[in-house]
Formats: C-alpha cells, structure tokens, sequence
C-alpha cells in the first residue's frame, strides 16, 4: 500500500480512536427511578390521617414509600460518596451511618448500623404525588405523640418566619414522663447537603440531649430529595427501647 493511501488512513484510524476515548471518559448519566404515586384514594387517606397506629392502613402505606424513599435516598448518597467523598464530611457522624448502613424492619423497628432502634415516621411530603402525611396524633410503639400549635411567640422560627414544628412525646418511663422533642425544617440554607448531577440530598439527624430520664432516648433523622422534577422530605423520630 503506498504511502499516500496509508497516511489518510492512519489519521482516520486515530480520529475514531479518539472518539472512541473521549465516549467511554464521558460520566455516565445518573438517574433513580421515581416513587410510584399511589392512587387518589390513598393520598386522600395519607393526607387526611389522623389518630394514627402502627396498625392503620395509612401507616403502613406512609412506612412503605418512606423505605423506598429512604432506599433513593441511600443509592444518591452512595453515588456522591464514590465520587465526591469529601462532600459528605458536612453531614453528622450519625446521619452518614444513618444513609449508609440502615434497614428498616418493620413499621415500628429499624436497624441502624449494628443497633436496632424503634421508630415512628412523622412526615413524609412528596411534592409530584402530592402527598403530605402529617398526623397530629399517634400512637406507636407505646408513644403517645402529639404534635402542637405553632408557638408563634415563643416558638424558634424557620427562616421563613414559621415556626419549627414541636412534637409533646409521652415517654415510657415509670413515672410517665412527658418529653418536648424539636424537629427542625430542611431547607438548603442550614442543613448539610450533597448533590450529585440534578438531584440534591439532603439531610440531618442524631440523638437529642435531654439530659434526664428517658428523654434521652429520643432522636431525629430527616432527608429531602430534590431535583427539578421531584421534592420529597422524610422526617422520622428515633429511639432506644427502654
């Protein structure tokens, strides 16, 4: 072959050759399949939930959608952590447990890391499926929970001038004590976050310190998933059987 053939020949070879480099250096798309919205019926029943147990039907469906949210959630975070370890750093000790090494069990127990902790799922809010499952009262695992008025006066207040909601927790303890726990909104401007490509998550939580009794059993943990097409908050109390 003469030389005048073989040279065009070679740089069409390196041509595709660099082609065939710069695809396979491209990242990779990153996607996680939305939630399945459930049916109109039952986000009227979630949205409307009162008086809740471990055994009502709206329950056990708000504790279905929080274990696959809490599985994206946990695919995002492993995504972010094989990519960008460093960000993860802004979020607590037991918030990286939490999202790396939790199981829920059950509608009442969950394993987090190599403890197992009861748990009552609070709120969940799902913006595309237009759910917000916020009971006032319920009643799980022997917790009678209450959540109050806004304290407007009193009351610490979100940065958008509403205050945190506040939650009355009867303790089982001998002597029925009666604990006051705070859960504070998400919002992208004061609690730890990470991203990675259009999705941002979200999250907070670890161990409240009462300092008496039971109370110092109780913890929070909450997360949001959001991206342009979806927004999705979870907030969950935590605590240590007594």
């Amino acid at each position: 072959m003469s030389a005048r053939v073989l040279t065009p020949l070679l740089m069409i070879a390196l041509v595709l050759a660099a082609g065939c480099v710069s695809d396979h250096e491209k990242p990779s798309a990153f996607s996680i399949t939305p939630v399945a919205c459930p049916n109109r019926g039952n986000v009227t029943a979630l949205n409307n939930a009162d008086g809740i147990t471990a055994n009502s039907s709206a329950y056990e469906l708000a504790v279905e959608l929080m274990k696959e949210e809490l599985g994206r959630a946990k695919e995002i975070y492993r995504t972010i952590e094989e990519k960008k370890g460093s960000e993860l750093e802004r979020f607590s000790n037991f918030t990286r447990l939490f999202l790396s090494d939790s199981r829920v069990i059950n509608e009442t127990a969950m394993q987090v890391g190599n403890e197992t902790y009861g748990y009552v799922l609070l709120f969940l809010h799902d913006e595309r499926c237009g759910i917000n499952f916020r009971p006032e009262s319920i009643n799980v695992s022997g917790l009678r929970i209450q959540r109050l008025s806004p304290n407007f006066t009193n009351g610490t207040r979100t940065y958008t001038g509403i205050p945190y909601p506040t939650y009355a927790v009867r303790v089982r303890t001998p002597n029925n004590e009666l604990c006051k726990v705070y859960f504070s909104g998400l919002t992208t401007l004061s609690a730890p976050y990470a991203t990675v490509r259009d999705f941002t998550l979200i999250a907070s939580g670890g161990w409240l310190q009462y300092g008496k009794g039971g109370c110092d059993n109780f913890g929070e943990v909450s997360f949001r998933l959001y991206s342009g097409s979806e927004d999705v908050t979870v907030y969950l109390l935590l605590f240590r059987e007594t």
